[in-house]
């Protein structure tokens, strides 16, 4: 700044309704804000609207809410009525991909969900990511798969589907054959460490990381769903 290093900095853009409106075309939609909440009629007053508080409209929420509750057999019409079932398949299998366990899929914290008036489905976005790139697992200490987050609701009712897993499985080794460049993902650490001077110890560590991540994910997507 006027010639002096101040250091380097991160500027995070909020999600508000300038933001909503560079990716859907009508940004009056209701926001929605999770932090250790679900769709589900216990969590109906907790979940944050972040967007037209004062209507407090949540006829939105309660729909998704009751496609969760029907059987097995009716969950994907259901759901697909709710929720952009596509983009969602891709939000999760990211979350997965980045090691993001406090998240909707990790631990049903850490997300916004926006309803789209125009298309009147929900699209989730993912939020307070700076525990992702590991393999913390504090929300679910006994799932040590590295392809795999389920503790929301809408993830663990489609993982517990036959279909719903073959979409998922098919999403997440789509994108993994597509994005995870392992050597891409390793200079992108050492140049981060010449920005912040991070120490060799988390340098080593976001390494190994990334290597094992990558391998225990390709060895889990070769076995059988």
């Amino acid at each position: 700044v006027n010639g002096e290093d101040l250091g380097n900095y991160t500027h995070v853009e909020r999600v508000k309704k300038p933001m909503i409106a560079r990716y859907f075309e009508d940004n009056d939609g209701n926001l929605y804000e999770g932090q250790a909440t679900d769709f589900v009629p216990e969590h109906r007053a907790l979940m944050e609207l972040k967007t037209n508080e004062e209507e407090n409209d949540r006829r939105d929420f309660d729909e998704l809410s009751e496609a969760l509750t029907v059987p097995d057999d009716e969950l994907l019409d259901a759901l697909g009525r709710s929720i952009d079932l596509e983009a969602f398949l891709t939000f999760w299998a990211m979350e997965v991909l980045t090691g993001h366990w406090d998240s909707y899929s990790g631990g049903r914290n850490n997300y916004l969900a926006y309803h789209d008036p125009t298309s009147d489905l929900f699209y989730f976005i993912p939020w307070g990511t700076d525990g992702a790139f590991s393999m913390q697992r504090p929300f679910t200490p006994g799932n040590d798969s590295a392809s795999l987050l389920a503790q929301g609701l809408i993830a663990n009712r489609l993982y517990n589907h036959p279909e719903g897993r073959v979409m998922y499985r098919d999403r997440l080794r789509t994108l993994f054959e597509r994005v995870w460049d392992e050597a891409a993902l390793l200079a992108e650490v050492d140049r981060i460490q010449q920005l912040t001077d991070a120490s060799e110890a988390a340098i080593a560590a976001q390494k190994r990381f990334i290597v094992s991540h990558g391998q225990a994910i390709q060895a889990e997507l070769e076995m059988p769903p």
